[in-house]
């Protein structure tokens, strides 16, 4: 119920933030891939249903979120953002994960103890440690957040730097609890199919 924080500097396997605005082509493409559009499409059709709203697939999901008070470029990146919707969002940030780090095992990791101020983030781990009912991610490698990515390009100290902070962020109110993306997207899918009968 925990991820290991890893205390080694940037390196080549160190754990990283994934820089969304320098690799947004490659994110692109991946959005692209069919399997991935429709957990896309699940997860919009979550978030607005969950709000009352009406899905439109030509309208972005910065458009469904909550304002805010952020400055934001004009980079393609930006507009995938979905403030306040970080639980559901960055589980299509897992599936972006899976794609770009297919070697690693990616969970949505979401704090037990929720507040106005929690926040949810995607993490790809070298191992995942089962302890009875619980999961401890070990060898943290890359994390993906498609709400509070930064503005601009970052270096590998930002990227790091980026990461830890996250992820202290993530577990200041305690334990958290690492979900499979795939469990995730069954909790919507279940969900939406609860909402139509």
């Amino acid at each position: 119920m925990k991820v290991d924080s890893p205390e080694d500097p940037p390196s080549d396997d160190g754990f990283r933030f994934f820089d969304l605005q320098s690799n947004w082509d490659q994110v692109a493409t991946i959005l692209a891939l069919p399997e991935v559009r429709e957990s896309y499409e699940i997860v919009m059709r979550y978030i607005c249903r969950k709000r009352g709203l009406e899905w439109n697939p030509i309208r972005l999901p910065i458009e469904y979120g909550d304002p805010s008070p952020r400055q934001l470029s004009s980079h393609p990146a930006n507009q995938y953002r979905c403030f306040g919707e970080c639980q559901t969002y960055n589980t299509l940030a897992g599936i972006i994960g899976e794609n770009i780090a297919p070697a690693l095992l990616w969970r949505v990791v979401v704090p037990l103890k929720w507040t106005p101020q929690s926040h949810v983030v995607a993490i790809g781990c070298k191992e995942v440690i089962k302890h009875g009912t619980f999961e401890i991610l070990r060898s943290p490698t890359l994390m993906i957040d498609l709400i509070w990515a930064p503005d601009e390009p970052m270096d590998e100290q930002m990227q790091y730097d980026h990461a830890q902070g996250l992820l202290a962020y993530v577990q200041s109110d305690g334990a958290v609890e690492p979900r499979t993306i795939s469990h995730c997207l069954t909790m919507m899918r279940s969900a939406l199919d609860d909402k139509v009968a």
